[in-house]
């Protein structure tokens, strides 16, 4: 027999190769991963999914008047001629903070 015979068929080589699915981009699936888990925690959360199909934004729960969210401390109303506001004092800077960046 030829030697040629026994021996294993050549591995095609990478230019020949043909993908099997197109390319997919990585950002599409991130955000296609992103809408899925939001959808389903929106699901769960009030047991109804969104009427859209889409997740629902974020939104940022609201600070209760006199609650200063920058100290995590409760504020006094103040007020003067000019009108009122909510403050504290801040011993460590020796100044009144009104809860505002």
């Amino acid at each position: 027999m030829h030697p040629a015979a026994h021996a294993a068929p050549a591995a095609p080589t990478p230019s020949t190769l043909q993908p099997t699915t197109p390319p997919v981009d990585l950002q599409v699936l991130l955000q296609q991963a992103v809408q899925q888990a939001l959808a389903a925690h929106q699901t769960t959360s009030n047991g109804t999914s969104p009427a859209n199909g889409q997740a629902p934004e974020a939104k940022t729960p609201a600070v209760p008047e006199g609650w200063c969210a920058l100290h995590q401390i409760a504020m006094e109303r103040r007020s003067n001629a000019r009108g009122s506001w909510w403050s504290h004092w801040l011993a460590s800077d020796k100044r009144y903070c009104k809860g505002k960046a």
